[in-house]
């Protein structure tokens, strides 16, 4: 996501695949039970590493001198609230329909 916001320089960005939460308590990614990640019995991994990165990244985008800052749009199919994202202006969660309904304006 930082490099797409620093070579591409988009107005927006949308967070697919970033559900941070699993719904159950096994770890949850496509990728599970494949080389190099941990299986689908492990337990779910706290996502407070990805919450504190992806937050700095908002916040390094979030305000412009010379343009105006990158609104990102997490797709969260589960609607978790994320507290430390609170403050941010420019993160918003929204569902998958509301992605679909704002790309096809």
């Amino acid at each position: 996501m930082l490099l797409a916001c620093i070579v591409e320089q988009p107005e927006e960005v949308y967070l697919i695949g970033h559900d941070l939460f699993s719904n159950t308590d096994k770890f949850n990614n496509i990728y599970k039970d494949t080389k190099n990640y941990v299986g689908s019995l492990d337990p779910a991994t706290p996502p407070d590493n990805w919450i504190t990165q992806l937050k700095w990244c908002f916040n390094d985008f979030g305000v412009g001198v010379d343009k105006e800052p990158i609104q990102f749009y997490h797709v969260n199919p589960l609607q978790k609230e994320i507290l430390d994202w609170n403050l941010l202006v420019n993160i918003h969660s929204i569902t998958l329909d509301e992605m679909w309904k704002r790309l096809n304006r």
